[in-house]
C-alpha cells in the first residue's frame, strides 16, 4: 500500500478513505480504562452550556491522519 501512495505528487504518501480505514484498524490501539471516578469516562467530547464534557453514553473515536509528525 505504501508504495501506491508514494506515488502521489512529492511522493508524500495521501492514503485514501479506503486505505485510512485499513491503516487505522491495522494499527490502532485498544484501551483498558480504570473508572474510579465520572471524569475518567470515555465517549464523545459535548458542549453543554459553556462547558466542554464527555458523553459516555455516545462512543465516539477521533482519528487523525497526518503525512507530518506531531
Amino acid at each position: 500500500m505504501m508504495e501506491e501512495v508514494r506515488k502521489k505528487p512529492l511522493a508524500v504518501p495521501l492514503p485514501d478513505t479506503r486505505q485510512k480505514d485499513f491503516l487505522v484498524r491495522a494499527f490502532a490501539p485498544g484501551f483498558i480504562q480504570d473508572v474510579v471516578a465520572p471524569y475518567d469516562r470515555l465517549g464523545r467530547v459535548v458542549w453543554k452550556g459553556e462547558r466542554v464534557e464527555v458523553d459516555p453514553e455516545r462512543s465516539r473515536r477521533y482519528i487523525i491522519i497526518s503525512p507530518k509528525p506531531f
